[in-house]
């Protein structure tokens, strides 16, 4: 169910992993209603195969690790925070109150969401944030992705005011620059991840 659940359910490969217990079952079965013990040939190829993934899983770790972009351009799946990450999670830190919202790009696929690493001690709200804890999401996502795609000075001061925002983190390749036009929004803190900005009206 899990796996044809992709539409509704943001998670499907949960599905995928959970269904190579039962297909290992099988496959056994199958297996060893064709033979009654396991051939050194077949041990052979089975050893091979399985001592691939410890190898693939040291190689993902490594580039996991790393703070530097994939050469693709796709962003870069940070396992640690660099110190400019933690620079800027220190800088909301010390700006916010449990009374701020924040709101960071949401067209990513979940888990590479900004506010994964920068609501680390953040006292106060995410305006858009998990799916399943945050009301009537879809339509704040929406709201937030067209904000971040537009950055229209006028229409963005006002969406700012009525949603109730007061920090916005953009990132180094969505131009910050040209958020600073907005009225009432300050950058707080920069660097080569993105810029920290406060909404005061």
């Amino acid at each position: 169910m899990l796996t044809l659940s992709g539409p509704f359910y943001p998670y499907p490969d949960r599905g995928t992993l959970t269904l190579q217990i039962p297909l290992m079952i099988v496959a056994g079965a199958i297996y060893f209603s064709w033979r009654p013990r396991v051939t050194p040939r077949h041990a052979l190829v089975a050893v091979a195969l399985l001592g691939a993934t410890p190898i693939w899983q040291v190689k993902r770790l490594l580039t996991n690790m790393s703070f530097a972009h994939h050469p693709s351009g796709a962003p870069p799946a940070y396992t640690w925070m660099s110190p400019a990450h933690q620079e800027l999670v220190a800088a909301l830190r010390r700006g916010a109150t449990e009374n701020d919202v924040l709101i960071v790009d949401k067209s990513r696929v979940p888990w590479r969401t900004d506010d994964l690493w920068l609501t680390q001690g953040f006292p106060g709200k995410l305006y858009a944030g998990h799916y399943a804890l945050t009301p009537d999401y879809a339509r704040k996502r929406d709201e937030v992705n067209a904000f971040f795609a537009g950055a229209d000075p006028a229409g963005g001061a006002e969406f700012l005011h009525r949603a109730g925002i007061t920090f916005v983190f953009v990132r180094q390749d969505q131009n910050p620059s040209r958020f600073a036009r907005i009225p009432g929004l300050q950058p707080v803190a920069g660097n080569s991840v993105g810029t920290l900005f406060r909404f005061a009206p």
